[in-house]
């Protein structure tokens, strides 16, 4: 039994419901004009710090017109694959 198995077993002993991911959250479509943002608004991939601690301020600007937008509450996600450190 691996741990999350054995939280399941420990703290919901009649299972947990499965549900599909797109039937919990949605991809925001809404987008935003990159000349709006400023290095506190703006949100790059290097600017999320890990394990759910927050983000920090930009210290770069966009490189497209137009951005994704998101709101106060939103659940950000980056999507950085991990290379070689000889390359």
């Amino acid at each position: 039994m691996n741990r999350i198995d054995e939280l399941i077993a420990e703290l919901c002993p009649e299972g947990v419901k499965f549900d599909e991911l797109g039937s919990v959250a949605a991809y925001s479509s809404t987008r935003v004009d990159a000349s709006d943002l400023d290095e506190t608004t703006f949100v790059g991939v290097d600017n999320l710090l890990p394990n759910m601690a927050g983000k920090t301020d930009a210290t770069y600007t966009a490189n497209t017109a137009r951005l994704t937008a998101y709101e106060i509450g939103d659940i950000l996600l980056g999507n950085i694959r991990p290379y070689p450190r000889g390359l």
